[in-house]
């Protein structure tokens, strides 16, 4: 489901990034993290909030700006990355769903970079 998720995120926005190791089986299997240049990932959540769970940066942080995780990844879009996870229940309509919500908020101007 996760693959499922990246591939309509990329597909729909060629510039993300899916940050973590190229090879997909040294990356946590129900996570993605992935950003989207000039996007405010903050903005996006305030979007989707209602809709789809997730966050922005990584597990481990909290408050504002990129977080160390990030950095040390060297992940080139960090303001505009999300972390979104799946799970066991998740279906491939609960993709579509989530899909769709991110959609509108990257489309949606308010959720640019100022």
């Amino acid at each position: 489901m996760r693959d499922l998720l990246q591939h309509l995120l990329i597909e729909q926005f060629p510039a993300a990034v899916a940050n973590g190791p190229a090879d997909d089986s040294k990356r946590l299997p129900g996570t993605l993290s992935i950003g989207f240049p000039g996007v405010s990932s903050g903005k996006v959540l305030s979007s989707v909030c209602d809709r789809v769970c997730c966050s922005a940066g990584s597990a481990c942080h909290s408050g504002g700006g990129v977080s160390a995780v990030l950095r040390a990844m060297r992940v080139k879009l960090g303001e505009g990355t999300l972390r979104l996870s799946t799970g066991i229940y998740t279906t491939e309509q609960d993709i579509h769903l989530a899909h769709k919500a991110i959609a509108e908020a990257l489309l949606d101007a308010s959720c640019k970079l100022e």
